[in-house]
């Protein structure tokens, strides 16, 4: 039975000298049984002990077995890594008479295992580097971010001051000298003061616009049909002088900072009235329903919808797909939306028939959490 496995299986006398030798052993290192008997095994196989063989020795006497790895060195030359168990004989009188060793081959393991260290140490160096580099990026945009909110802020901030002085030098001298000059005099002035006024106008959304990730409020649960209530109150005028018909869903109770999402509402729902049709009746719907983690919030309406090469520049930064004598405003409403919905961790996207309505959805994680 032992010459049929193919582990090396040695038994040695109390002075470490060969008694019996496999098949497996012959196979394993090179020699056969007859060439080996009586010989000291550690001579013969120059044994590397991972501590000293005095040491193993005593382990091995003092609990009648040991096990670990050893190296061995073939008949050939070659060094081959053993896993060794070893296990003590003894007679009827529990005198030890000898000891059985049966050792496996796991060179081709090991290699492997350090074949796969020696990879992972350079995966994890060149992890460590390229996250050394992401890090210097993240920082430097960071800060290139940071200045550019702080340049927009400041920028908005201080065209504020001179265009409130041209505006109202403007409108002084038309009202001075309104009907005293020529037609285009008058004409002029009235340019001049209505750039001025939907400059002041875009001024004050750009600044709106840099301010949402570091002027609101805190995150606190908000019932959202609290927050339409709100919305459609703010929106009174316009909905009624339009006729529009706006019906709501049950809505949830989501960790949001309410005033940003009234803001996100009244951007959704005014466009959905600005951009009717001409004829029919303004229908808009507004409902919510969870997926897996996540809240899909939708705006319909049934106006004049968007063309599909229109549909994801809309929510860039001062774009308009319309005149500004067709259809007022200054091209930020759907920016600001888009950044809001960023800021609660969630997505903003639009379906749309060009000539037939738009359903705007946005995404609000269910359990979203702020640091």
């Amino acid at each position: 039975m032992l010459n049929l496995t193919h582990d090396a299986i040695i038994v040695h006398d109390m002075e470490d000298k060969i008694t019996f030798w496999n098949k497996g052993a012959e196979e394993r290192y090179g020699w056969y049984e007859e060439e080996v008997l009586g010989e000291v095994t550690h001579d013969l196989l120059k044994t590397e002990f991972p501590d000293s063989l005095n040491e193993t020795c005593e382990q091995f006497l003092s609990k009648g077995y040991w096990e670990g790895e050893l190296i061995h060195t073939k008949r050939s030359g070659e060094k081959i890594i053993v896993s060794s168990r070893w296990a003590l004989q003894k007679d009827e009188n529990n005198v030890p008479i000898g000891f059985m060793e049966i050792n496996s081959d796991i060179t081709e393991r090991k290699r492997a295992e350090e074949s796969l260290r020696e990879a992972h140490d350079k995966l994890e160096l060149k992890v460590q580097k390229r996250t050394a580099e992401l890090n210097i990026l993240i920082d430097e945009l960071k800060r290139s971010n940071d200045e550019l909110k702080q340049f927009a802020y400041v920028t908005s901030h201080d065209l504020q001051e001179p265009l409130r002085t041209i505006a109202s030098f403007t409108q002084l001298l038309k009202r001075r000298y309104n009907h005293q000059l020529d037609e285009d005099a008058d004409e002029f002035i009235n340019y001049i003061v209505d750039g001025a006024n939907r400059m002041q106008i875009m001024i004050k959304a750009l600044l709106d616009y840099s301010r949402i990730n570091t002027r609101n409020n805190e995150f606190k649960l908000s019932d959202f049909e609290e927050i339409l209530n709100q919305t459609l109150n703010s929106l009174k005028i316009a909905i009624d002088e339009s006729n529009a018909v706006i019906t709501i869903d049950p809505l949830p109770t989501v960790m949001v900072d309410d005033k940003q999402m009234i803001q996100l509402f009244q951007n959704l729902i005014s466009n959905a009235i600005k951009f009717r049709k001409k004829q029919g009746e303004v229908k808009i719907h507004i409902s919510c329903k969870k997926v897996s983690t996540n809240y899909i919030f939708s705006v319909a309406d049934n106006g004049i919808g968007i063309e599909p090469q229109f549909r994801d520049r809309i929510f860039e930064v001062f774009q308009r797909l319309h005149t500004r004598d067709e259809y007022s405003g200054t091209g930020i409403g759907l920016a600001v939306c888009k950044k809001i919905v960023e800021r609660h961790g969630g997505q903003i996207w639009v379906e749309s028939e060009f000539k037939d309505g738009s359903t705007f959805y946005f995404t609000i994680p269910s359990d979203f959490r702020v640091n």
